[in-house]
Parts: C-alpha cells; structure tokens; sequence
C-alpha cells in the first residue's frame, strides 16, 4: 500500500536523513582530526583538498559543526548549548553545561544514533600511566661511581616497591649519544596520584645509613632536572633490551595534541609493524606534564645501538616518506628535538 502525504499536510519543514558509518566520537566532539586529513591526501582523491578546506576550519571546534551542522546547531541551541570540548586531554571528553537538561539531551542523542562501538573505543583511549624521570648532569670522570651508588643504595628500594606493587617498573640509563644529561632514573605508576605516593614512600626507605652515600652520589651529579610524563601510547615487550633511544620534542604547546593524534593513529602502526618484524623490542609515545622545555618524548628501545640506528634511520623514512601530510603536520607543531642514546643498566622487570 502506498502512502502520498501532500505538503499541506506536514507539520515540518525539514527532512533530515542522518547517515553513520563506524563515526568516532573524536569527529563528533573535535571535527576532523589531521590524522584524517593526512590519510585523504595520501589517497588519489580528486576532491580530498577541497574536502579537507571544507571541514578543517582554523577554529579549534569549528569543524565539527560542519561535519554534523544539525547536531551542533539546532539541537544544541534548543536544549541550551553550552559545549565547549576540551582538547587537552581528548582521551576522555570534558564537557562545561549550563543546563542539566542539555547533558541529558545530549546523552539520549548519542545513545540513539551511535554504535556501541564508539563509545568502546574512546573509553579504550586513556593514559597508559605517568613516569617520573630524572635526569642528571654528572662528572664524566666519576660517573661510573654514581653508578655503583645506584645499585648499591637505590636499587634494593626501588626492587622492592616494584614487588609491593607501588610502582610498575624503574631503570637508570647511562648517557651513550646525545646532550648534556650523562644519567637518567625512572619510575612509572598506573596513575598520577600513586607516582607520587611512590616517591615518598621510596624516599622514606632510604633511612640515615644512606647520608654518606647520598652526599657522595650529590658530588658527581650536582644538578638534575625533573619531569613527570604521561604515557600515551606504547607498544612492544617487556624485555627492552641494552639500548635506548630517547627523542625529546619541542612543541606548539597550542597545537600539541594534534601532533599526539597523528602519533598515534598514523605512526603507532608503523611501530607496531616495525616491533612485529624485530627491527624495535618497544617503543613509547609521552606527552609532557610536569618539568622543563620538551613537550613530548618518543623513546625506541633494541638489543644494540647498532640495529637501533639501523632501524630508525628506516623508521624516519616511513614515517616522514615524501609527501606526507601527517609528517608535514607533525613537524610544524614538533619542529625541533634533541635525541639522546642511552645504555639501559637496570631495570625492572
């Protein structure tokens, strides 16, 4: 049976006809992501530029409204817009309202015309965990010695807090290639609260037979500079193996998180390829939380310096090959950098 309704007869007028095909939330709340726009201009599209001039406006939630103008324009300002997407840590949306009726609204939209695996995928997005990392400038001469301090004084308490459960892993690095910073110390923990919990607790441990000692270590290493970094993406196993490599970013701290986007949606794959044919043993991708002037912080590890070179000059080309929009990207919001080799001497596990 059919049905002909005349014009007269309808009480709107607007027809809307909302297609979704695997839409990430991302898209909703930020618009198109560079990572998107990178991967069009990869492609043999004919209409990808006018497309991404189209929906990759310069305001920093504005493309959004052009992806979904319905959601974002209509809908939003019956039920009292007042959203504001907070990109800073886009893992897990923030959202300011001024009107409890518009979360509402805004949950029962997004219920109704999303896939169950959307909001899967953004819950599987948060931080890894926090490292913190110190890093010493040390008497060449005599850092061999504050070495053997580490082990002796160190070790037996962050071994310890490793098997209590206070924190996840711990290492010192010694300087192989690279700046200034002749040794480094970390520690991770799942969350930022019991990194530093850690921090007194090992500090605590240490007691007063260790003052001798600790004045020695403070003799070689004089200074030191503090960071504390979020781990945002990693990949690899648990056995590093004997060499770091440690790249230390300066960024458009205003531009960042797009340059964390691209990391990894566009080059985590490329690692994990690159992992899978034993090229990488891990590798980490952190973004900057506490501390000095770098940003962000891509560490690679591997069984010697030799491979590791070998495979990150490979690795640069990949990542970086000609005509890459997300290298171009990347790069103009991470310019500049400061590599680092490193010799891992301990660590656990």
């Amino acid at each position: 049976m059919a049905c002909v309704t005349s014009a007269a007869e309808l009480k709107t007028g607007e027809v809307i006809r909302l297609t979704l095909d695997d839409l990430r939330i991302g898209e909703i709340l930020a618009g198109m992501g560079p990572a998107i726009a990178a991967h069009t201009a990869r492609q043999d599209y004919s209409d990808a530029e006018p497309a991404r001039g189209r929906f990759r406006p310069d305001a920093a939630n504005g493309s959004r409204g052009l992806l979904m103008p319905f959601f974002w324009s209509r809908p939003m300002q019956d039920a009292g817009r007042g959203f504001n997407y907070n990109a800073r840590h886009n893992r897990i949306p923030r959202w300011e309202m001024r009107m409890k009726k518009t979360k509402k609204y805004l949950i029962f939209v997004l219920m109704a015309v999303l896939p169950v695996t959307v909001f899967a995928q953004e819950d599987d997005e948060g931080p890894i965990g926090f490292s913190y990392a110190t890093y010493f400038y040390c008497d060449s001469g005599k850092a061999e010695r504050a070495d053997e301090i580490i082990k002796q004084v160190d070790a037996p308490i962050f071994d310890k807090a490793v098997r209590d459960g206070q924190i996840n892993a711990w290492g010192w690095l010694a300087h192989h290639t690279g700046g200034q910073w002749r040794r480094a110390q970390y520690y991770t923990a799942p969350t930022l609260d019991a990194l530093l919990d850690a921090q007194t607790a090992m500090e605590e441990a240490r007691g007063d037979n260790t003052e001798e000692l600790d004045a020695e270590f403070g003799s070689i290493c004089r200074t030191h500079e503090d960071y504390i970094w979020e781990q945002l993406a990693s990949g690899g196993s648990s056995d590093r193996g004997d060499a770091g490599f440690s790249v230390y970013y300066d960024c458009d701290e205003s531009r960042e998180e797009r340059a964390d986007e691209i990391f990894k949606e566009v080059y985590a794959p490329i690692l994990n390829k690159f992992v899978e044919d034993g090229k990488f043993a891990s590798w980490g991708w952190s973004s900057h939380w506490v501390g000095g002037q770098f940003r962000r912080l891509q560490t690679l590890t591997g069984p010697d310096h030799k491979s590791l070179l070998a495979a990150r000059g490979e690795l640069i080309e990949a990542m970086y090959e000609s005509e890459s929009a997300a290298g171009e990207v990347f790069t103009s919001i991470c310019g500049s950098h400061a590599d680092y080799m490193w010799n891992i001497q301990l660590e656990t596990p």
